[in-house]
């Protein structure tokens, strides 16, 4: 039989395969008795039709097939048959770990990385972290009894890269400090060649703290450039989103999401499906989040989605 109709090409390749097992189960008055549905069932669907599901599962287990070969194509024609795993990196989203230490050898900087504490989604990670040359360098920590006013107000997500050298040119600006093994963000400049200022103010030198080149990565670590700052704290959140550059606004919303972190990689594959702008926060299961209208009514089918509070876009912004 033939139809004037151009199928799509998945559309083709799925009749295809079952034109293939009807004619290995013995044609189609045979393969149908086997299958348990009519000859005029079975015809309609060779003849481009759309079978249901009852009719899929019933022809794949009577050709001996797996049904995503037949359906979809997907793995192997037969025998067993495991789903790929999806796993966090597939997803290209970028994984922030807590800072544990970090000590200096030979002007080398290394880092000893903690739990995972935030997940960065692509489209955030691309605007948050422009600079970033190793995403695998991301270090985040809060700002709990060391805030730097007015960038950075206490209980905050600080989010730095560590680079893997100590390079003078980069002592200087709003960087990830860490002094008498406490890491904190504070204001750094070079006020000469051997010495550098750390102050918690960027405009004032009251409480200064003066240090000898010759002492950074021994008493006194600088770790990098501070990246992010704010996300979801406690019971309350943070318009982190003002250290970025806003989507439309018309069309967005900002959104604070409650999920359940064992089932924390259905949520990012969910949200990447949607296209979501999102930053998961593991110390308190919350996500941070740019969501269209549309995409907002979909969220709750994610699993493991909680709780969705909505929050006016707040105007663009970013760390000087």
């Amino acid at each position: 039989m033939n139809s004037k109709r151009s199928p799509a090409p998945d559309r083709a390749a799925f009749w295809s395969r079952l034109d293939e097992i009807t004619k290995e189960g013995g044609g189609e008055e045979i393969f149908a008795k086997k299958a348990g549905i009519s000859k005029t069932a079975l015809g309609n669907c060779l003849d481009k039709g759309e079978p249901g599901r009852p009719a899929l599962c019933a022809m794949a287990k009577a050709a001996g097939v797996n049904i995503a070969w037949l359906v979809a194509g997907v793995g192997p024609k037969t025998g067993p048959f495991q789903p790929k795993e999806v796993k966090p990196d597939d997803l290209g989203w970028i994984t922030v770990n807590r800072f544990e230490g970090c000590s200096v050898r030979n002007d080398e900087l290394s880092v000893d990385f903690g739990s995972p504490i935030l997940k960065v989604s692509p489209e955030i990670g691309s605007r948050a972290f422009p600079e970033a040359t190793d995403p695998k360098r991301l270090v985040a920590f809060s700002t709990k009894d060391s805030f730097m006013d007015p960038d950075i107000i206490e209980n905050e997500f600080v989010v730095c890269e560590v680079p893997t050298k100590i390079i003078p040119d980069q002592l200087t600006g709003i960087l990830g400090v860490v002094i008498n093994g406490q890491i904190m963000a504070r204001y750094v400049s070079m006020i000469s060649v051997n010495e550098v200022m750390i102050t918690h103010r960027k405009t004032s030198t009251i409480d200064a703290m003066r240090v000898p080149r010759s002492e950074i990565g021994k008493t006194v670590f600088i770790l990098g450039r501070v990246l992010l700052a704010g996300a979801y704290v406690g019971n309350r959140h943070r318009d982190w989103v003002t250290r970025l550059q806003t989507p439309d606004t018309n069309s967005t919303l900002f959104v604070v999401i409650d999920f359940k972190s064992e089932l924390r990689i259905d949520v990012e594959r969910g949200l990447s499906d949607l296209g979501v702008q999102a930053i998961l926060d593991f110390e308190h299961s919350k996500i941070t989040a740019f969501v269209s209208p549309l995409a907002l009514s979909r969220i709750p089918t994610i699993p493991g989605v909680g709780h969705i509070d909505k929050f006016p876009v707040p105007q663009k912004g970013g760390l000087n």
